[in-house]
Parts: structure tokens; C-alpha cells; sequence
């Protein structure tokens, strides 16, 4: 009897509830939801948490739509707690899509849905158009003069994630993860054990106010999104000119782009040497100032393994300043010749002084 009690309960509280309602709990329980991690590290799209695209496309049975069942900016959520080591699972919850519309799992049967992402969203303007929708090609420009400095974007793609009627996600959640497509240069300035101890001590500029500047060829360059191992191509430097070009009479037509303001930069992945690092230094001998001025190293080959920088890789680059060191190629010596010290030990010289003696007369 308390069984057939609970069961009529039961379904006076289902007949309470509205059409809407019931429709609004349907819906709600096949909503796309969407959530973020960036390489396993960090629990967002890219290092600075910026609002990413997201773009879908939706291929239905034996009918396929050749137009972006969603294509829009979302705003990360917050993180999970957890305990997972590696982060995978604590990653963002709750990601918001910016516009406010909402998208559904398909209801049918036999559709594929293709998910697609990059950050930071307004990377957007730099896509090449296709109206096959075969691609989501970007032109990308390393940013400069931007309120963060030159080289200071994080450009992310996620690896992109495909579902059907049958491998929906459990929650409904399309989990992105994001790869970084630039390469991090990291510099820092040093001074050898010897010259530490001895009392020279180095810096930056003002004590610390300028900052190393990075010099590099390419700025610009191609890479699909939609592609499960994104490659960059037709790498150009400022000028719009590719490696190896050269005018009538043979002479290079490349561009070098110098970026200032910080001590770390987010370059395109390119060849690495001829790359140059200038420092702007103080150093100082118990406090005094024995130089300032920039001192600069260029990367030569074998520098660096395979001569070249790989995209989401960060590289330390550890200038350290000997006593031969110059300002430069063909520059001037830091500290000059060294100071040389000698002495040398002799026996003092026995010297006796004759003294008449009293009461003894002169010999003269």
C-alpha cells in the first residue's frame, strides 16, 4: 500500500509540472556544455585566460551541411577542485558563450558533429575565408605595440574533437584541450662565479627598468585549426618576404622585427640563427658603476638543437658575462684588459754607519 502511495505520488508531482517546464529539463539535460585546459598545465584556453572560438560542424546521415552549426566566442568558467596530479580532470567548468544563444545535441540518429577552437577569440579577424568550410586557415601576426608589449599573445588551438549519435560525451561536455603555437623565448642575464665573487654584480638598465630586446626574421605565417597537428606555412618576415629572397642584384630583401619590453616574448616557430638578444646592462664593483650599455649575442648554428624554435616550447636563454666578454660581435670589451698584480720579496740590506768615536781625533 506505501508503494502504490509513493507511485500516485509520484505522478501527481510529474502532472503538476508544466509543458514548459518539462520541456526546459529536457533541453537542459542535452545542452552542449563546454569546458577548457591548455596542455594539461593550465585550466583555460591559454595562459591568459582569454575568451576562445569555437566553431562546429554538423554532418547529418548521408546529408552533409556545408555551414557552421555554431560558430562563437565563450568566456572560460571557473576551476574545478580536485586532486587529479596531472590537472586533466580539475579543468574549467561552466564556460559561457558570449552571445547568450544556446546549442543542442542533435535528437536524431546517424549525425557527426566536429568541434573546433583557438584563443584568444578576436584571432577570428585574421581567419581566410572558405566558403567550403573545409578550413579555419589563420593569418597570423605576431601582435606588437599592444597595451601587454610587443610578442606578448598566447595563440592556442584546440585538438579538435568529433561525436556522433552514439559516442556523446557523458555530461554532455566537449572538453577542449589547447596546444600553444608559439614559441617562448625567456631571457635572463648573468655574471660568471668569478667575477661574482669578486664583487661585480649585474642588472638592467636603471636598475631593472628596461628590459632585453629580441630580434627576430618571421612575424607572419599560416596554420589551419581544423587540422589534428596544426603546421605553420609560408612563414614571411615583416615585409611580406619568405627565407631566401633576394632582389636583381642578389641582394637579401628580408626584414628583421625587433621586439622590446619585457624579458619573456611568444614568437612564431622559425629558424633560429642570426635570432639576437640585446641586454641593457649596469654592472657594478662594489656599487660602482664599472659599465653600462647594451650588450648583444647572436645565435649561431648548433646553438640550439635542430637550429630552430618548436611551437610549445619555452626556451631559457641564460646570457652570462665573463671577463673576455665584448658588447657584441666586432664590439668593444666590457671590462677592458684585466688588471694585473705582482710583488716581489727582497732581503734588506745590511747598512753600517760609520760614527767617530769620542775623544778619538779626526783622521783628516
Amino acid at each position: 500500500m506505501k508503494k502504490m502511495i509513493f507511485s500516485l505520488a509520484a505522478v501527481g508531482l510529474l502532472a503538476s509540472c508544466s509543458q514548459n517546464e518539462i520541456q526546459e529539463m529536457t533541453e537542459k539535460s542535452n545542452e552542449i556544455k563546454f569546458s577548457t585546459l591548455n596542455d594539461k598545465v593550465t585550466r583555460a584556453a591559454n595562459d591568459t585566460n582569454d575568451p576562445y572560438q569555437v566553431f562546429a560542424k554538423l554532418s547529418n546521415g548521408e546529408v552533409t551541411g556545408d555551414y557552421w552549426f555554431m560558430n562563437e566566442t565563450l568566456i572560460p568558467g571557473t576551476a574545478n577542485s580536485g586532486t587529479n596530479s596531472d590537472g586533466f580532470n580539475n579543468y574549467t567548468s561552466r564556460d559561457q558563450i558570449q552571445s547568450g544563444n544556446k546549442f543542442y545535441w542533435p535528437a536524431n540518429n546517424g549525425w557527426i558533429l566536429n568541434f573546433y577552437g583557438f584563443a584568444p577569440a578576436h584571432v577570428y579577424s585574421m581567419l581566410v575565408e572558405d566558403k567550403e568550410y573545409k578550413s579555419l586557415n589563420i593569418n597570423y601576426t605576431v601582435p606588437t605595440a599592444t597595451e601587454k608589449g610587443d610578442a606578448q599573445e598566447d595563440f592556442t588551438i584546440a585538438i579538435p574533437q568529433s561525436f556522433t549519435d552514439k559516442t556523446k560525451p557523458s555530461g554532455n561536455n566537449v572538453h577542449f584541450q589547447f596546444k600553444h603555437m608559439l614559441s617562448k623565448v625567456t631571457i635572463s642575464v648573468d655574471l660568471t662565479k668569478a667575477l661574482k665573487d669578486a664583487g661585480y654584480s649585474v642588472s638592467y638598465g636603471a636598475e631593472n627598468i628596461h628590459t632585453p630586446s629580441l630580434t627576430v626574421l618571421m612575424v607572419n605565417g599560416t596554420i589551419n585549426a581544423m587540422d589534428d597537428t596544426p603546421t605553420w606555412e609560408n612563414l614571411t618576415d615583416v615585409a611580406g618576404e619568405g627565407y631566401d629572397s633576394y632582389n636583381d642584384l642578389r641582394e637579401p630583401l628580408n626584414e628583421w622585427t625587433t621586439y622590446t619590453g619585457n624579458s619573456n616574448y611568444l614568437i612564431l616557430p622559425q629558424s633560429s640563427p642570426h635570432t639576437s638578444i640585446s641586454l641593457p646592462v649596469v654592472i657594478k664593483k662594489n656599487g660602482v658603476i664599472v659599465f653600462e650599455g647594451d650588450v648583444t649575442y647572436t645565435i649561431k648554428p648548433d646553438d640550439m638543437a635542430s637550429n630552430e624554435f618548436l611551437p610549445g616550447k619555452n626556451y631559457g636563454m641564460n646570457i652570462t658575462i665573463n671577463g673576455e666578454s665584448t658588447t657584441g660581435p666586432d664590439g668593444k670589451p666590457i671590462f677592458g684588459h684585466e688588471i694585473i698584480f705582482s710583488s716581489e720579496v727582497a732581503n734588506w740590506d745590511e747598512v753600517t754607519i760609520e760614527k767617530p768615536q769620542p775623544g778619538k781625533p779626526d783622521n783628516n
